[in-house]
């Protein structure tokens, strides 16, 4: 996956992370993973839009987060077709191990 340092099916190395995160609050994580490499709050608007568009949204996440750490440009099959669209929920995994890496705190509804 690019540039990312952590691994797209890295998820078992953050199971708290991947479950409550990813997979139970996944909507959440992404919209504040966005509004996080942009610098600002996410709002009750950019939830939405994430759940109702989670690949779309997902991806421009990704394109968000490569473009803070200088990651270079997203892949349409890389970004778009696995991690937003086949692997999202690992996609969205990946990103928070990433960015606390990074020491963000890309966490959604619940920090764990």
């Amino acid at each position: 996956m690019g540039d990312f340092n952590e691994g797209l099916f890295g998820c078992f190395s953050d199971i708290v992370s991947c479950i409550v995160d990813a997979w139970i609050c996944g909507s959440c994580s992404s919209a504040k993973q966005k509004a996080t490499c942009e610098g600002t709050e996410a709002g009750i608007v950019d939830y939405i839009l994430h759940m109702i568009f989670g690949p779309c949204c997902n991806y421009k996440t990704r394109e968000a987060i490569r473009s803070k750490y200088g990651y270079g440009e997203a892949s349409i099959v890389g970004d778009c077709i696995i991690a937003s669209w086949i692997c999202g929920l690992c996609g969205t995994a990946q990103q928070i191990r990433e960015m606390k890496a990074k020491g963000d705190s890309p966490a959604g509804c619940i920090e764990v």
